[in-house]
């Protein structure tokens, strides 16, 4: 019998740590000790997989959640709770496409919800991204994360049951400029 919960953490690179300035400060990490899970025998476990879609195919050498060995582990720990956060890549010129990222994204809940430990699972609607020439690089569209992901990512919580959402996409929004995010 297990004793401690288990949260397991599944995104693209924003949940794996991308740009933090250490290992300790991605979220998953910052979630654990802040909340001070240790102490509530609650384990937290970062299954994110920098530049992987929700989507099953996508048009970009990173690939699909659905194909990395994250996604693998992930459903092999059978988690208590799962955090899922993916859709920026997804955002991608070449990806997007609002009808198969809501089948594929409902279709990777679903997964969860399905394994043996019925987990309790969240969406995290991505932090809003800014418009730099960083981002055309990597060819993520500011304007999909802001005006498709938040309700495409609603309409598979409303389809999923007892999924609920956590909403990041305004939090580093400066209020002054709707299109400037902190970082």
């Amino acid at each position: 019998t297990r004793t401690a919960k288990r949260v397991a953490c599944v995104g693209d690179s924003i949940t794996r740590g991308y740009g933090a300035s250490s290992p300790a400060t991605n979220y998953p990490s910052l979630l654990y000790h802040l909340l001070n899970l240790e102490s509530h025998h609650i384990d937290v476990k970062n299954y994110g997989d920098c530049g992987t879609t929700a989507m099953k195919k996508n048009h970009y050498h990173e690939g699909s959640y659905w194909n990395s060995r994250m996604h693998r582990w992930s459903l092999e720990w059978l988690p208590d709770v799962v955090i899922i956060m993916l859709g920026t890549n997804d955002s991608k010129y070449k990806n997007w496409n609002e009808e198969t990222y809501r089948k594929d994204l409902q279709d990777l809940v679903q997964k969860y919800l399905d394994l043996l430990s019925h987990p309790k699972v969240f969406l995290m609607i991505p932090p809003r991204v800014e418009p730099t020439e960083s981002l055309k690089k990597m060819q993520i569209d500011a304007k999909v994360v802001r005006e498709s992901l938040p309700p495409s990512i609603r309409y598979v919580a409303e389809r999923t049951n007892g999924t609920q959402v956590i909403d990041l996409s305004t939090i580093f929004q400066d209020p002054n400029h709707p299109y400037r995010v902190f970082k």
